[in-house]
């Protein structure tokens, strides 16, 4: 492999990183960090898994081995028909796994959210959640609120769920909003 090729290559790579890097800083200017974003990237993730399977891995690789084997044993039209048919097929179980993420979708159970104060407490599924309280804490460069439940099954207690959110707060430097000057 040449020198030229060599640096080709590494450019290409480098350009692909660097494009990755903007595409994940639009992704958090457009959605921040929260459901939203949840939601889109698991909407990608199976296409990517099917994409990184048929046309980057070992289905793209044994495809394109029979099909040039087609070519020279049977001729042009025959490979091209086993083409056809690989693309048939992949339509059609693309669109049986569309078809059934809609189904499972329209079918899946919609968020509840409930506001309780301490001592209150909630069914769900079968269980009773009693809010216990929330407690903050510092950390060396966060903030983290945890709530506390007790879970019981009718009136013997099975568990604690202690959910927790973290927040890192910007310092205050020339280049947080809140130090930049407001001129408008």
């Amino acid at each position: 492999m040449s020198t030229r090729a060599t640096g080709v290559v590494g450019i290409a790579i480098l350009s692909s990183r660097f494009l990755g890097l903007i595409r994940e800083m639009v992704f958090a200017s457009l959605f921040g960090a929260g459901r939203n974003l949840d939601a889109f990237l698991m909407a990608f993730r199976l296409p990517n898994l099917l994409r990184d399977l048929f046309a980057e891995g070992a289905l793209s690789t044994a495809f394109i081995t029979t099909f040039s084997k087609k070519i020279a044993v049977d001729g042009d039209q025959s490979a091209w028909r086993l083409a056809n048919k690989v693309a048939t097929l992949t339509a059609v179980f693309m669109s049986v796994i569309t078809l059934l993420g809609i189904v499972c979708e329209s079918n899946w159970g919609a968020e509840r959210i409930v506001a309780l104060n301490p001592g209150e407490t909630v069914s769900l599924s079968g269980y009773n959640l009693t809010f216990d309280g929330l407690e903050g804490r510092d950390g060396p460069n966060f903030r983290e609120m945890t709530a506390r439940f007790t879970v019981r099954d009718g009136t013997r207690v099975i568990g604690m769920m202690e959910p927790a959110k973290r927040s890192f707060p910007a310092r205050s430097t020339a280049t947080t909003a809140h130090d930049t000057p407001n001129t408008w």
